[in-house]
């Protein structure tokens, strides 16, 4: 953990919220290394927001100095172009994609993609929110799913690929897939996973949709799991030529 002092380190906290819970991941901030991680479950009646105001009010949390606090959320999210973006619809946009979403209980937080040019909309318990900027008022908010494509965007900005690429990553239970291309953001969906050749069918699916070359594009794999990864990229090799991995997104623990 942390140590106080003239001289010390620099900690991160990053805080992982989903629907049945929460966790607190501390890294170092210059490596990203993970040295403490606290799970907790919000049981039973008890709300992730109830839970989440007992356990960040610990030592361990609290009494830290970390130089970057960011909160990533699981839930549902949609792209807007920025162009077209207004603060004031957030709410009603998000309600017309998500008729079922919750938000006298939530809050819509946004995430813009400066690559893109879109903006992401997700929500977060509007509790956790509260609570968070409370203890951290330096903390930012964002959704797995644009955390993982701020990092695919960039990415392919670095890689500047003549031709338009397939970005597929593996995260727990779920297979994000994208496809950016001279900066423009082609296709972008996430499936549910049950085991990996329902992963290598998505992809493949997509690859076929967008109707990419096997011999000319690239596909590009990553994810957490490095076994998970490194398994479905042999599988991707016997179909598409061109199959690289890429580095799990850096600093963030799902």
């Amino acid at each position: 953990m942390p140590v106080t002092g003239s001289n010390q380190i620099q900690y991160n906290l990053s805080i992982r919220i989903s629907a049945d819970g929460f966790s607190f991941f501390v890294t170092e901030a210059s490596s990203g290394d993970l040295l403490h991680r606290e799970d907790y479950q919000a049981l039973g009646t008890e709300s992730v927001g109830q839970a989440f105001r007992q356990a960040i009010a610990r030592p361990t949390i609290t009494h830290q100095d970390f130089s970057e606090v960011r909160v990533v959320v699981d839930s549902d999210a949609t792209s807007v172009p920025l162009a077209v973006f207004r603060d004031d619809t957030v709410d009603s946009t998000y309600q017309q994609v998500f008729s079922r979403a919750d938000l006298l209980h939530n809050s819509v937080e946004t995430t813009e993609i400066t690559p893109l040019e879109v903006v992401e909309l997700y929500t977060i318990p509007a509790e956790v929110c509260r609570l968070t900027l409370e203890f951290f008022p330096q903390a930012t908010f964002c959704n797995v799913y644009a955390a993982v494509m701020q990092y695919v965007a960039n990415f392919s900005q670095q890689r500047m690929l003549t031709e338009q690429p397939l970005f597929a990553y593996v995260y727990e239970d779920q297979l994000f897939v994208y496809s950016i291309h001279a900066g423009k953001l082609m296709f972008a969906n996430k499936f549910p996973l049950e085991n990996g050749q329902n992963a290598l069918f998505f992809l493949l699916s997509v690859w076929k949709e967008l109707g990419l070359d096997v011999h000319e594009s690239f596909c590009f794999v990553g994810g957490g799991d490095e076994t998970t990864v490194s398994r479905l990229a042999g599988e991707v090799r016997k179909y598409i030529l061109h199959v690289e991995l890429m580095d799990k997104v850096a600093h963030v623990h799902f």
